[in-house]
């Protein structure tokens, strides 16, 4: 359902702003340009999705909100920065699933 899907690419955006993007530092410079990049690109997306979200064209049903829970509680039942990597090493699949669910 698309304001499902609208919902969880929200959450989601928010997910990695808040929590992934600000503790992926490596020790290379261009890496870590490379991650500011995408972060603000996130941010920005979010906003755009947030201001959908205010006006309630964007609702969280269950099914969304159950899943997101599932993602957050693998996300903190590991180290930090290890959490923070492993999400930043998975982004292609989110990509991957925002253009397809399009």
């Amino acid at each position: 359902q698309s304001s499902d899907r609208c919902c969880i690419t929200h959450q989601l955006f928010t997910f990695y702003v808040d929590k992934v993007f600000k503790h992926c530092r490596t020790e290379d410079p261009f890496v870590n340009r490379k991650i500011s990049s995408i972060a603000n690109s996130f941010l920005s997306a979010r906003r755009k999705l947030g201001q959908c979200h205010e006006q309630n064209n964007c609702v969280c049903g269950e099914e969304s909100t159950e899943k997101f829970k599932q993602i957050l509680a693998n996300y903190e039942g590991l180290n930090v920065t290890s959490a923070a990597m492993k999400s930043l090493g998975e982004l292609d699949i989110l990509l991957d699933w925002m253009e397809k669910s399009r």
